[in-house]
């Protein structure tokens, strides 16, 4: 057995999204004190394992803070997660987005899947993001009070397909 299917025995499901709604014990959403960043007009179903939302029209912005402008709909676990005696955390998800306008340019929106060190001080964020059929890297540290080089970095991987198995183009 390789070292990811030793891990991989030891999984747990975070959340099965049986539905007919988000089970509110395990996920809340993001809140800065100004209100939850939810799209207002966003439908969300669960059921059958997959959670979809739907917007239809993005509205929350601030203009006044570039990190909340981009938040738009973002929901949290209510769980934290500790690293296993190796310093390596292990997650895994099943995620696509549908854009619109069909451009896959993440600009316009996009699906994610966001890991963030809230706890080391780091203020770490590593994210996979699907924008229709083209998937991205993003690495970034926060822009909080006492972070002296926030920075993000958002990396595409061309040939994600062709290694999945799915044409690229």
């Amino acid at each position: 057995m390789t070292d990811d299917q030793v891990a991989q025995a030891g999984w747990i499901t975070y959340d099965e999204f049986e539905g007919p709604t988000l089970d509110s014990r395990l996920w809340e959403a993001f809140d800065v004190g100004s209100g939850p960043r939810l799209e207002p007009k966003a439908r969300t179903a669960v059921g059958n394992g997959v959670i979809t939302v739907d917007v239809p029209e993005f509205t929350n912005c601030d203009a006044t803070n570039q990190g909340l402008d981009n938040t738009k709909h973002l929901l949290l676990s209510k769980q934290g997660f500790r690293l296993p005696a190796d310093g390596v955390g292990r997650f895994a998800v099943d995620l696509r987005s549908d854009i619109g306008d069909g451009s896959g340019d993440y600009r316009q929106g996009l699906a994610s899947f966001v890991l963030v060190d809230t706890t080391g001080g780091t203020h770490l964020v590593l994210s996979i993001i699907s924008a229709g059929d083209r998937f991205f890297a993003e690495q970034e540290v926060l822009d909080v009070p006492g972070q002296k080089d926030p920075f993000t970095r958002i990396i595409e991987d061309p040939f994600f397909f062709s290694r999945a198995g799915s044409p690229v183009g």
